[in-house]
């Protein structure tokens, strides 16, 4: 009997791959959602099943606003990358470090899996993050979530207008590209977002 990973490599890619909306305009609302993912195989399987849905997921809860933007990008913990997916790795995928520079410490947050979900409203933000949570089911437990916004006219909490150095257009899409994998499992561009505990 063939193994696992051959019978995913010799089936055919059910439509092209298409790369995840990473570098897309800015929307009103945000949820940052992290979860682990349990040690059961079964959590795998539920997992791997997700990211296959979450197309169909979108156009089910987009459908209702057509101007909404809705939009959600997956991104992989190096922990549970190999557990999904084997080989081949990103070349640069490794585990959350802590940064220490003086009297300041950003800790190494936990997670295996980041969903970055982006609307023009926070209902359409919620809805999908709802769905995504009752899909998995068991097969997860919440880490963290965060609800953003957008703040007057783009600009962070002190007034600040944020973000005017970052890279646009062409610039974003060259310097927002992770390294080159192929595999038919994972058809995904892995994300890195550092994040911070909140105080408690």
């Amino acid at each position: 009997m063939p193994d696992a990973d051959s019978i995913i490599s010799a089936e055919p890619h059910p439509s092209p791959v298409s790369p995840q909306a990473v570098v897309v305009p800015l929307t009103r609302d945000t949820i940052f959602l992290v979860v682990t993912v349990n040690q059961e195989a079964a959590s795998v399987a539920s997992v791997r099943a997700l990211c296959g849905d979450l197309p169909k997921l979108l156009r089910a809860v987009g459908f209702r606003e057509h101007a909404g933007s809705l939009s959600c990008v997956i991104g992989f913990g190096s922990e549970v990358w190999d557990r999904l997916f084997g080989a081949p790795r990103p070349a640069e995928l490794h585990p959350f470090r802590e940064i220490r520079a003086g009297s300041r410490h950003a800790v190494a947050t936990p997670g295996d899996l980041f969903f970055h979900i982006r609307a023009e409203r926070q209902d359409l933000c919620f809805e999908l993050a709802a769905q995504i949570m009752m899909k998995l089911g068991d097969a997860v437990s919440p880490a963290y979530e965060v609800h953003g916004f957008r703040y007057f006219d783009a600009r962070d909490l002190l007034g600040f207008v944020d973000g005017t150095e970052n890279p646009v257009n062409q610039e974003a899409k060259v310097s927002g590209k992770g390294p080159a994998i192929r595999s038919r499992r994972c058809p995904s561009t892995p994300c890195i977002i550092p994040t911070r505990s909140p105080r408690r």
